[in-house]
């Protein structure tokens, strides 16, 4: 009787997804298969540009975007999105979480847990898990954290350094040349 039940339920959920997508087929250049990106999603095209629709054959996602990454590649329930060449997140809502603004966006955890660098106008900063941006991209490059200083990350603008600490405040001004200055300065206003 399980057996039944299985197959039964198998092949009116094949049933339900062929009417939706024969229904929707007018509306759309392509129709992906249901489950593949996100549970009860489709993606869909229409004039070269991508969305998702649900079972019901309900737009949950504009199609706006060039490109769709899978969710969860790079956070949890999110799937980065690329639109008019500028990258951002989309969540399992179908809600933009994350603009599309950035001209680059790393790996979440690469150099501070719960960050991503991004890029935008040939600056970096970071944003967090939420999609805020904790540190605005205004700076040419940012190193790595902990390689000067125990929670600090060097920044450079305009051939000038100075530090960010792990809440993204600017520890050290950027005023400096060598990084051992900007430190011994630190150390200086500590002492006071």
């Amino acid at each position: 009787m399980r057996k039944l039940l299985i197959i039964f339920v198998f092949f009116t959920h094949l049933s339900w997804s062929q009417t939706i997508q024969e229904s929707n087929k007018k509306q759309y250049d392509e129709i992906g298969l249901f489950d593949m990106y996100h549970n009860g999603w489709a993606i869909v095209k229409k004039d070269k540009h991508l969305g998702f629709i649900d079972f019901n054959g309900k737009e949950v996602v504009p199609t706006i975007y060039d490109e769709i990454e899978l969710f969860d590649m790079n956070h949890s329930d999110w799937a980065m999105v690329k639109k008019d060449n500028h990258l951002g997140f989309i969540d399992i809502k179908g809600k933009e979480v994350v603009p599309t603004i950035y001209d680059e966006i790393e790996l979440f955890d690469m150099n501070h847990s719960g960050w991503a660098m991004v890029k935008k106008d040939n600056h970096v900063g970071f944003i967090d898990i939420k999609g805020k941006e904790v540190v605005p991209t205004i700076y040419d490059e940012i190193e790595l954290f902990d390689m000067y200083h125990d929670g600090w990350a060097m920044v450079k603008k305009d051939n000038h350094i100075g530090f960010i600490d792990y809440l993204g405040k600017e520890v050290v001004p950027l005023e400096y040349t060598n990084p051992n200055d900007g430190i011994k300065w630190y150390n200086k206003q500590k002492n006071k």
